[in-house]
């Protein structure tokens, strides 16, 4: 029995080798091509913004209050935080407005890394397949929450280290390898201020490594931390006895032992080392 055209559903149909096939389905219920299940080595790719964003051979100048979201960003990002506001101008003007969907996938592991991203909004998942398992590495955006990916690969185009997969509906502002270069050629204070932006990271995350007796101590209160030792010291022992008490059976000698000895210790010890 044939059906009319305005009568079926026409699924997905796509290569035999790599997706399963989809037949129509009827008004009545008859199926007239039955499904083929397929099974994957890693999660299949979804629709690509990137072959969207090369469907657009024009860009779309970016309004006054899009400007202002992409210097928020980049003022947030790694690699140019620490710019001029004359330099993040001029990579603005360089840069694409591009909103994307929920289960895109922005960029493939292993594919030339041609653009920076900064996600103004929603979240994208960041995913690497190594050793025959799909790792997250990280999570990109989110709520009142800003990021930017691609950045330490986007110079010389090298392979992408990870496979970013949105979340969420979103927006993305996208900065093509090539213009980037254009701008460093054109004006090298824009290549000098990236590079102390990134200086500036590079020492940030050392000192985050710091050891304790290494970092630069921090104004503290003495009295505060000296009354803080005390209450501690009479909590400590006198929960310990009450404890000691319990489990043996036999009341305690005393619930607070040598505190000659104990809250002088307790007070250097706090002072002295932890306070640092």
């Amino acid at each position: 029995m044939s059906m009319p055209p305005t009568a079926s559903l026409s699924a997905l149909t796509t290569d035999e080798s790599s997706q399963p096939v989809l037949g129509s389905v009827g008004v009545g219920g008859e199926v007239e091509e039955e499904e083929e299940d397929v099974y994957y080595d890693q999660p299949p790719p979804g629709p690509s913004l990137g072959e969207r964003h090369q469907a657009h051979d024009s860009r779309r100048p970016l309004t006054a209050e899009q400007k202002a979201e992409a210097a928020r960003c980049l003022r947030s990002s790694t690699l140019f935080k620490f710019c001029s506001d004359e330099s993040i101008a001029k990579v603005i003007e360089n840069m694409t407005r591009e909103p994307f969907s929920e289960g895109e996938v922005l960029l493939e592991q292993g594919d030339p890394q041609t653009r920076v991203f900064l996600i103004t909004q929603g979240s994208v998942s960041r995913l690497r397949y190594l050793n025959e398992q799909l790792h997250q590495v990280e999570t990109v955006g989110g709520e009142n929450h800003r990021g930017m990916f691609g950045a330490l690969h986007v110079l010389r185009e090298e392979p992408t280290y990870a496979t970013a997969l949105t979340e969420t509906d979103g927006v993305a502002f996208t900065l093509e390898s090539v213009e980037l270069n254009k701008l460093i050629e054109a004006d090298p204070s824009i290549a000098k201020e990236m590079l102390y932006s990134l200086s500036k990271e590079v020492f940030r995350m050392s000192k985050l490594r710091t050891p304790l007796l290494e970092q630069d101590p921090k104004p503290n209160s003495f009295f505060g931390s000296t009354l803080g030792a005390v209450i501690e010291s009479y909590y400590r022992s006198g929960f310990n006895s009450w404890l000691n008490a319990k489990l043996t059976g036999k009341p305690p000698a005393s619930m607070f032992p040598m505190f000659h000895v104990q809250i002088p210790t307790r007070v250097l010890y706090i002072n002295g080392f932890k306070a640092r």
